[in-house]
């Protein structure tokens, strides 16, 4: 999938960086470490149909 992106120039070169307002939705952030699974599973704090990781 493709996000929106910001360009800029800077010494010539182009830099792109995703837009502000997609940090709006990238709150309360869940964080699991070494996770190791075989078919489904639930972790704590994860829910819902989609996730960004």
């Amino acid at each position: 999938m493709s996000l929106p992106r910001e360009l800029s120039v800077k010494d010539g070169r182009l830099f792109q960086k995703p837009v502000r307002e997609l940090d709006l939705l990238r709150r309360n952030e869940v964080f699991h470490k070494g996770v190791s699974f075989e078919g489904t599973i639930s972790l704590e704090g994860v829910k819902g149909r989609m996730v960004d990781l």
